[in-house]
């Protein structure tokens, strides 16, 4: 089962130091590797490292 909350506070960390820093050292909740943020333009994406783990996608308008 998902922590909604866990998550949130996982990635409200994550795009803090990557506004803060240019990059974050925050690792996925579920097996430890380091996240990544992947830009595509007009969306982009918050994923672990590790295949077939943790993956957010986001839109702007």
């Amino acid at each position: 089962m998902i922590d909604w909350e866990m998550m949130r506070k996982v990635l409200d960390k994550f795009f803090d130091d990557c506004a803060k820093y240019g990059k974050s050292d925050v690792k996925c909740p579920y097996c430890g590797t380091p996240l990544e943020c992947r830009d595509f333009g007009v969306s982009y994406e918050v994923r672990c490292q590790t295949p077939n783990c943790f993956r957010q996608g986001f839109r702007g308008i």
